[in-house]
């Protein structure tokens, strides 16, 4: 931690660049193995110190991540240390803000609903940066779309005119590529799931194209994780614009979902294959809906692959 200004100067004589930086010039298609481990296990002690804290870091990504060290002099992994910066709207875990925060394709499924976040909304959005920069790619790319109009042609389409409308009361009872959507192009109409999702007539275009990005960031959620709990999504203060009433995502999908360890071993390819299910066992228990079943700061440094990672780290270190 920096402490001083001298040691903050200090720091900032050697111009630290952004991992988004690094990554594009010198590993676009993605750091090695042992490199995003480092950082990715150096990002969750970060994290677990300012949640000790009492706060929320809100917009973790490549961007805010930088590295200390000199980037040309990187030779292994342990040559690197990073710092977590741009705390501009981070907040204290009681003292939540209630506008949007974070960036869209770090999002956590509880901001996009709105239905209420806490910390663990920086774990779901660290282990999209972790996912970022094993594969150099967005986990969840809602802008990767050969045509939008094609896209939006076919979400609005099979959908009714009707304005969305609030949920009623329900009891709770408690792959191909992720980035892959095929849509109905023979659905009935008078089918409930084709409930509007179009905006209402006073919003801005730049409201109804977040709204749809937002939607198809769900979709591709659903595709890897399954169905949002229905209590979830009778909290979420935004929930009539991706859901219907009996708690279905607006817009029919037909597409294959894909489990975590077929989405992990179809997109991440420079796993190790001794850490193959350690890999999956982390984004595992990152990957959750429901953010108080969600793996802690804490409690991802204490799985295998962190206690390995700094087990072969010290080794190293000692014979040197």
């Amino acid at each position: 931690t920096l402490s001083s200004s001298s040691a903050a100067s200090d720091v900032y004589k050697r111009q630290p660049c952004s991992l988004l930086h690094y990554m594009k010039h010198f590993h676009p298609n993605g750091l090695p193995f042992d490199y995003a481990c480092t950082i990715f296990r150096q990002l969750l002690s970060a994290l677990d110190f300012i949640h000790k804290n009492n706060m929320i870091h809100t917009d973790i990504k490549p961007d805010n991540i930088l590295l200390v060290t000199e980037p040309s002099t990187i030779k292994s992994y342990h040559d690197i240390h990073i710092i977590l910066a741009d705390f501009g709207c981070a907040c204290r875990q009681d003292r939540i803000m209630n506008e949007s925060v974070g960036t869209p394709e770090y999002q956590s499924p509880e901001l996009i609903v709105n239905s209420g976040y806490n910390e663990k909304m920086d774990i779901w959005a660290s282990i999209c940066t972790f996912y970022d920069i094993l594969t150099g790619e967005y986990m969840f790319d809602t802008s990767d779309m050969k045509d939008e109009r094609d896209y939006e042609n076919k979400m609005y389409g099979k959908i009714k005119k009707d304005k969305p409308k609030k949920h009623e009361s329900k009891e709770s009872d408690g792959s191909s590529g992720i980035n892959e959507l095929e849509f109905d192009d023979e659905s009935d109409e008078s089918d409930e799931s084709y409930e509007s999702y179009e905006s209402y007539e006073s919003d801005d275009d730049d409201e109804e194209s977040s709204r749809l990005y937002d939607l198809i960031h769900l979709y591709y959620i659903w595709r890897l994780i399954g169905d949002m709990p229905d209590k979830m999504v009778e909290l979420g203060g935004v929930s009539e614009y991706y859901y219907t009433r009996d708690y279905r995502l607006r817009g029919k999908l037909y597409s294959d979902r894909s489990s975590v360890q077929e989405f992990i071993t179809k997109k991440i390819k420079n796993i190790p294959i001794e850490h193959h299910d350690d890999i999956v066992e982390m984004f595992t228990k990152s990957l959750t809906y429901e953010s108080n079943k969600r793996a802690s700061a804490r409690e991802l440094l204490s799985l295998d692959l962190m206690k390995k990672f700094i087990m072969k780290k010290r080794k190293l270190i000692s014979r040197i």
